[in-house]
């Protein structure tokens, strides 16, 4: 029989890739391009975990080679007592440092000793890095000693839900600003171990805010009324002061609203035994009362001989002497 002849123009007649090859059993080239990718794949990711291990160990000498950016803690030179009995103000004063690592840099202390000073708890501050090798310790510890005055509150205000301290401004204080007197506003944390009376009956107007000076008289009297106790306290019963003993200090007839012959400054126990103080602090003579030293001397005895304020009265008069001088007349 003749063969059939194809067709001219026959789909079999097209070769897209030339003439075809015989394939040998078995071998796929869609198979082993797909391998290489996969090797490929696998070889990427064994090197990724190689760098990757290689980094974490040798993570604790990177610090210690040329142009790296050493960490370093920061550290309170000689707080006062109260500073070092208050974790929660050590640590208000590390995180605005920067933190427990902080990475140094030629800005490193100015711009850590920039931070603190905004802080209303610090004055005059003073940042300066420090190097020590303990025992047993390849690497050199480095830390950022932070000096500074600290701004100690004695009295403590309520406006709604939220409260203020009050701290008295020392003349090297630089918030004084040639200030005779002046009282700050600090925020509100938690101080353990130190006396802190709250002031009630003051004004809706007298400002309150973080950092603020206050100059307003009752303020800055009553301030300076307690800061004088706090300094009495050190000198006559450090082991058990006096103002322990105290609740609040109330001013609610300061302007004599009420009335002209009560107490304008009332302290009271922490078991409500009413001392009328009377004119506010500096202001004795011009109300014909005994003077601020009498009253504390009056006040410091009747504690001292009774060994408490609570429970051995009904009040605590300091307006008059305790003790008649002679009068001219009766010599």
């Amino acid at each position: 029989m003749a063969k059939r002849r194809k067709k001219a123009g026959s789909w079999a007649d097209l070769r897209l890739f030339g003439p075809k090859k015989k394939r040998r059993r078995g071998f796929s080239p869609r198979l082993t391009v797909g391998w290489k990718v996969v090797r490929g794949l696998l070889a990427i990711m064994l090197a990724c975990a190689l760098a990757t291990v290689g980094w974490y160990r040798l993570g604790g000498h990177v610090q210690a080679l040329p142009g790296s950016q050493p960490l370093a803690s920061p550290e309170l030179v000689a707080p006062p007592d109260w500073v070092r009995n208050s974790p929660e103000l050590q640590e208000l004063i590390k995180r605005t440092a920067g933190g427990a690592n902080i990475r140094l840099t030629e800005d490193t202390v100015k711009l850590v000793a920039t931070k603190l000073e905004k802080l209303s708890w610090l004055y005059n501050v003073s940042v300066q890095t420090s190097v020590a090798a303990p025992q047993g310790d390849k690497h050199p510890i480095k830390t950022l000693r932070i000096q500074a005055g600290y701004r100690k509150p004695v009295a403590m205000v309520k406006r709604g839900w939220k409260k203020y301290y009050l701290a008295w401004v020392t003349p090297e204080d630089p918030v004084s600003n040639y200030r005779d007197k002046a009282v700050l506003v600090l925020r509100h944390i938690a101080i353990e171990g130190l006396p802190i009376i709250e002031i009630t009956g003051l004004p809706s107007r007298i400002p309150l805010d973080d950092g603020v000076v206050c100059s307003l008289d009752e303020v800055v009297s009553t301030v300076e009324l307690l800061t004088t106790l706090a300094r009495m306290d050190l000198s006559t019963t450090p082991d058990k002061p006096l103002l322990n003993e105290l609740r609040n200090i109330d001013l609610t007839n300061y302007n004599k609203s009420n009335d002209s012959s009560k107490s304008r400054v009332v302290i009271y126990t922490t078991d409500g035994v009413a001392i009328y103080w009377g004119a506010p602090y500096g202001q004795s003579a011009m109300a014909m009362e005994t003077t601020e030293e009498e009253k504390i001397a009056q006040l410091y005895v009747l504690y001292t001989q009774n060994g408490t304020l609570k429970g051995n009265f009904k009040y605590i008069d300091l307006r008059v002497p305790r003790v008649m001088f002679p009068r001219p007349m009766d010599q």
